[in-house]
């Protein structure tokens, strides 16, 4: 039987292709010599071998000794369970449990009992059978590396998770919360030649001191404004005599394309293993929580231990701190009645007597006792004292918190935001409203009339005239974003309002009037811009999820349509997952990228929120925002499990490993125009012609550009650039305002020059009178038979709708239409794609567009391009709608314009991906707020090209490469290139492959 089951696990993994569509993995217990010994399987094949290091997957070790495996031999079988041991090793008995949860998901639990003291960690490797790249949750890694949990450890993830990937899927392993292993608990990824991921204990170093430092006015250090904390750490488990501990982690298979998808996979495997998996939006949320999970090992001044056996930290970057805000949002969020019992214990006054923190506690009590819990009376009491001795007319004023490093500081929970102090910051008193409920019910001495004060003084700071909820009483003009999240959290516990319907609903439409691309800022000028010296992060104009969110649900609650607050929550959580599955502290409301802790915890409340007002509001039913993610991210829900199809998501993969491109300064390169009179004022397209390169460059102004040719060696070494005649020149000169030859296409077959020129009519707004006549572009085709010496004009191919303009714009230059554009000929010669700038009225039909023709079509093209738009090549190019790759986030046609215009396209052939570069404008005079890259494999697929990426600040109108090698061109080019702003290159660009170095 043995010999019979080596020669089956002796097979080699010859074919990727035999693994099974759904990823199954499952265990083998095989035994040999009386050893157990475990191994995965998909299908018929191998996945994870067993080592003689790990025969069933357990290591042990003891201080001053090296690795040990831990042999089982004893097996039992039972309903599905496989029990391994018990097996004892010095003072240690130890058994080993595996279950299959579902077909891709194996949960193994080893139990350990001491008899005495023991110190030991346990490691849980997998011996990999395949090949293929290995990575932590953050990325694919290229060396042996060891992770932590823990945020003074060189190299360190929140989520504890390795895994092994082929093209297609993922095999992994990842660990229960830290917080569950006295928060030790270290990740191991090895690529070949070891090939070896595993999940460990501890790393068994020796005890070591963590500090969190006080903050002090003038040094430098301090992380706390209220207390120093200090912490006992090793790299070793402890057991007590007759004490017994459980270790958890599971093993999962699942279909993946990109590291987005295995980071989602990750998140379904502990969700379906733990069962809270009603959509992936729960699963990314609660996974959050229970991964900030920690064991509470904080000691006193006096160097002892801490009330209460757990804390939940805001993120791995404040350390192992509880604010009370943090620990009832993520109680909520992961709903575990143990630990949210002894995070409440694990509260204490000196993080309660300043910002809102006594007001959270006071509404965490409230759901405690609901509960059944133990409530500290003392600190009830001393908190209601608190709010009560602070409060002036309803309104609750925060005191100063002494020793701040800014004395006007430390008043809310956006800490850093100053307040005077007699003003009553408008985020605190929502949750003073709840808070006084909360006392009222855990029997305090509240009346109806101290609750409806408060929430009069909270009406009060509304700015009637401007239509919204300023930052404060005393601050009416400036516009905040964290005013409602404390109405929010009061409306779920309590079911009550403390706003009136008009308040909430007028703030919410002047908020989305003004909101930024990415979120609502917490807090700004009326009109929505930066206050003075703010940059778009954290406290200073960032976007908070639990605030924009807490607005949309308390809008709900205040009458706005469901379908509407549906709309809003589904937008904002997708802007928090565009880079990662996870909530990332804030995002930068001028770049869109993540910023501060990543993940979270606090957010982790919204699905204890959106439950609740759902309920409250008698929608009953699938929650729609969780459907809508799910299909965003291809999850699907069959027999009460999550699992991920990549296939069906409607994100792309934009967000597996990226390439990157970095600008670096070169020598000045400038294109052959001619004088400045003439200089290039479009995308400037070029061809080679046997050992020539020929480049275009058209510029010069209206109501006569002109397009003119340079050939040479390579780009370094082009001649004088001569006149480029079209034959119909004289028509476009006299009201048609001329034509700039932005992209060409050199036919192999026929010898023929194909080109597409933007062309901007007369004015198409006569009425306004304008001194310099508003204008609406189109696009239209060439051919040249004298390799571009002359060209004839083939017809127009691209223009926006009859009537499309917006006369009322306040644009400089355009007031619709279709241009700025460039075009490629895909791999296969079938198609020719053209991505252009769309800036007709309707801003949803603004952006960059993309249409494409057939190659065959090429001589006669009028009529035969189609736009994108719905899922379709379907609508015409002369007059169609469009669904814009990037949408404007704000109308060309408003004086604070945010769009993206100008693609120039290229296949690099180092990163084997389709790249295009494009402006950003933010004003009416087109002011380029930066230049970005993005990134798409399939010149077919619309909706895969990459989140776009600054790479400049500022710069000039039209971005685009030239490629410095042999048979490079705008269209080709490698590695290296040269990087041009109209016409001028003061730049060489470099691409690299993800995880390539320079």
């Amino acid at each position: 039987m043995h010999r019979a089951a080596y020669l089956f696990f002796g097979l080699s993994f010859a074919s990727q292709t035999l693994l099974q569509a759904d990823a199954p993995i499952r265990p083998v217990c095989v035994e040999k010599d009386g050893i157990q010994r475990i191994e995965y399987h998909t299908g018929e094949n191998l996945i994870a071998r067993s080592a003689d290091t790990a025969p069933a997957g357990v290591e042990l070790k003891f201080p001053g000794a090296e690795w040990t495996p831990v042999r089982f031999r004893a097996k039992t079988e039972r309903d599905g369970v496989m029990e391994l041991g018990p097996e004892k090793i010095g003072a240690l008995t130890l058994r080993w449990r595996l279950v299959q949860k579902t077909p891709s998901l194996v949960e193994r639990t080893l139990e350990v009992t001491a008899d005495a003291a023991q110190q030991f960690t346990a490691a849980f490797p997998l011996d990999l059978a395949i090949e293929g790249e290995v990575s932590s949750f953050s990325g694919p890694v290229v060396k042996r590396t060891v992770f932590g949990t823990e945020r003074s450890r060189p190299q360190k993830e929140t989520f504890p998770v390795a895994m092994a990937h082929l093209p297609d899927r993922v095999f992994g392993i990842v660990a229960d919360s830290p917080g569950f292993w006295e928060n030790r608990c270290d990740v191991l990824v090895s690529p070949t030649p070891e090939r070896r991921i595993a999940i460990m204990t501890g790393d068994g170093s020796d005890p070591y001191p963590i500090f969190i430092k006080k903050q002090i006015p003038g040094q430098k250090g301090g992380e706390d404004a209220r207390d120093h904390y200090q912490y006992q750490m090793s790299g070793w488990q402890s057991l007590a005599a007759g004490e017994t501990r459980r270790y958890t982690t599971w093993v999962f298979a699942s279909p993946a394309r990109t590291h987005y998808d295995r980071q989602v996979a990750m998140h379904l495997a502990v969700a379906n293993a733990k069962g809270w998996n009603s959509s992936v939006l729960e699963a990314i949320l609660r996974n959050t929580s229970l991964y900030l999970l920690r064991r509470n090992l904080m000691r006193d001044e006096n160097d002892r231990p801490r009330d209460g056996e757990y804390i939940f930290i805001s993120g791995m970057g404040y350390g192992w701190k509880q604010w009370v805000s943090t620990g009832i949002y993520s109680a909520l969020g992961l709903d575990d009645p143990e630990v949210t019992a002894e995070a409440q214990r694990a509260v204490f006054w000196n993080r309660m007597d300043y910002e809102d923190n006594a007001q959270y506690y006071l509404i965490w009590a409230a759901l405690a006792k609901r509960a059944g819990g133990t409530l500290n009376d003392a600190l009830v009491h001393r908190a209601y004292e608190f709010i009560r001795k602070h409060e002036k007319d309803g309104a609750y004023i925060p005191p100063p918190l002494e020793n701040a490093t800014h004395p006007k500081g430390w008043k809310t929970y956006m800490d850093v935001l100053h307040y005077d102090d007699d003003d009553a910051p408008a985020s605190n008193q929502g949750f003073h409203c709840g808070a006084l409920m909360a006392a009222k019910e855990l029997g305090l001495p509240v009346t109806e009339e101290d609750i409806q004060r408060a929430m009069a003084a909270y009406q009060r700071m509304f700015n009637a005239k401007l239509g919204f909820m300023p930052t404060s009483m005393k601050q009416q003009d400036i516009l905040g974003q964290d005013v409602f999240y404390g109405a929010t959290l009061t409306y779920a516990v309590f079911g009550r309002k403390v706003l009136t319907d008009e308040q909430v609903l007028r703030h919410y439409h002047t908020s989305e009037k003004v909101k930024s691309p990415y979120g609502l800022r917490v807090i700004s000028q009326a009109d929505g811009s930066l206050l003075p010296g703010h940059n778009g992060i954290y406290c200073f104009g960032g976007s908070w999820f639990f605030c924009d969110s807490g607005n949309y649900l308390l809008a709900g609650a205040h009458g706005l349509p469901a379908d509407e607050v549906d709309t809003r929550l589904i937008e904002r959580i997708k802007l928090e997952l565009v880079r990662y599955p996870g909530f990332s502290e804030d995002i930068n409301t001028v770049t869109g990228e993540p910023h501060g802790n990543k993940p979270y915890a606090d957010y982790s409340a919204y699905v204890w929120l959106r439950k609740e007002i759902r309920r409250r509001l008698g929608q009953t039913g699938l929650d729609p925002v969780g459907a809508a993610i799910d299909a965003h991210l291809g999850v699907v829900r069959e027999n009460g499990v999550l699992r991920l199809e990549p296939s069906l998501a409607e994100r792309s993969d934009r967000n597996g490993p990226l390439p990157s491109a970095t600008l670096k300064p070169a020598p000045e390169l400038v294109l052959p125009a001619g004088d400045q009179k003439h200089s290039v004022d479009a995308n400037n397209p070029a061809h080679w012609e046997g050992d020539t390169l020929h480049v275009f460059m058209s510029g010069g102004g209206i109501p006569k550009p002109l397009t003119k040719r340079a050939t040479g060696s390579d780009l370094f070494h082009l001649g004088n650039a001569i006149e480029s005649r079209i034959n119909n020149d004289d028509v476009f000169h006299h009201g048609r305002w001329g034509r700039w030859i932005e992209a060409t296409h050199k036919d192999d077959k026929s010898g023929n020059l194909y080109g597409w020129y933007h062309n901007e009519p007369g004015d198409c707004c006569p009425q306004l009178k304008r001194s310099f006549a508003l204008t609406e572009p189109r696009i239209g085709a060439l051919v040249s038979r004298a390799n571009g010496k002359t060209w004839t004009d083939l017809g127009f191919i691209l223009q926006a709708p009859p009537q499309s303009v917006d006369c009322g714009t306040k644009n400089r230059f355009f007031a619709g239409g279709n241009g700025d554009f460039s075009v490629l000929l895909d791999a296969r010669k079938e198609y020719f794609y053209f991505f252009f700038s769309s800036y007709w009225g309707e801003t949803e039909q603004q952006g960059i567009g993309v249409a494409r023709m057939s190659y065959a079509d090429r001589d006669a093209p009028a009529g035969k391009v189609f736009k994108w738009h719905n899922g379709r090549w379907a609508e015409p190019g002369d007059g169609g709608r469009l669904t814009p790759v990037f949408p404007a986030k704000r109308s060309w046609h408003q004086s604070d314009p945010d769009v993206f215009w100008g693609p120039s396209i290229h296949f690099n052939t180092h990163l084997n991906r389709y790249v295009i570069l494009m402006n950003r404008a933010q004003d009416t005079s087109w002011k380029q707020e930066g230049i970005y890259v993005t990134f798409n494999s399939d010149l077919s697929n619309p909706s895969g090209w990459t989140e776009p990426q600054k790479i400049h600040s500022s710069g000039d109108w039209y971005p685009q490469i030239i490629g410095i090698g042999k048979g490079e061109t705008d269209k080709r080019a490698g590695r290296k290139a040269r990087f041009f702003l109209k016409g001028r290159s003061a730049w060489e660009i470099l691409f690299l492959a993800p995880g390539e170095r320079e």
